[in-house]
């Protein structure tokens, strides 16, 4: 079974006859040993290699030699760990996923994408009653700053006699984050 590398990170396994799971790339009963040994990881001959196929071999077999230092450490540490293994079964392997045992498009996507925080203004405005075409016009002139703000024509040099904010008559330039979330007039009339 291969895997892609973000699904990977998703499923642990418990292998059974170790034919379908990953060595060093997938998360098994050991951790994912491909950043658990980094240096030892560089020096594998096969870095595809299932867990029958590398158990099937002398461990030394595995590795381009000579090793680094660092590279001989770990494999004095990873062979202690592979001594503590119960042995490959004639079973099936298992997957499990981190939510459960079922799959989930939706839990997939969420662990994949991880958490978001949302911008307050936007929530605000998805979760209003408008049209959805006002909502749709609103965000994009909004997220592009397209609207013909005094502050835009004075950035495209167009001459004003004044670049402050005409509907509430203020002190303060007119922007688009003046206009649609600072402006006392909005909250005057409710909007």
């Amino acid at each position: 079974m291969s895997l892609s590398v973000d699904f990977r990170g998703l499923v642990s396994c418990s292998f059974g006859d170790g034919t379908s799971v990953s060595f060093w790339e997938d998360i098994w009963d050991m951790g994912l040993l491909k950043l658990e040994f980094p240096q030892l990881f560089s020096f594998a001959k096969d870095t595809k290699n299932s867990v029958a196929t590398f158990l099937s071999r002398d461990i030394e077999n595995n590795f381009l030699l000579p090793l680094s230092t660092e590279a001989s450490m770990q494999l004095t540490e990873l062979a202690g760990r592979i001594l503590n293994i119960h042995g490959i079964s004639h079973g099936t392997d298992g997957w499990t996923y981190q939510w459960g045992s079922t799959f989930s498009c939706k839990q997939a996507y969420s662990a994949i994408q991880g958490i978001m925080t949302k911008q307050v203004q936007f929530t605000w405005l998805w979760k209003n009653s408008c049209r959805g075409k006002h909502k749709f016009f609103f965000f994009f002139w909004l997220l592009l700053e397209r609207l013909n703000t005094r502050n835009l024509l004075k950035r495209k040099h167009f001459t004003l006699p004044s670049y402050n904010c005409v509907v509430c008559q203020g002190n303060v330039e007119e922007t688009v984050e003046h206009l649609f979330f600072g402006c006392p007039y909005r909250s005057a009339v409710g909007l």
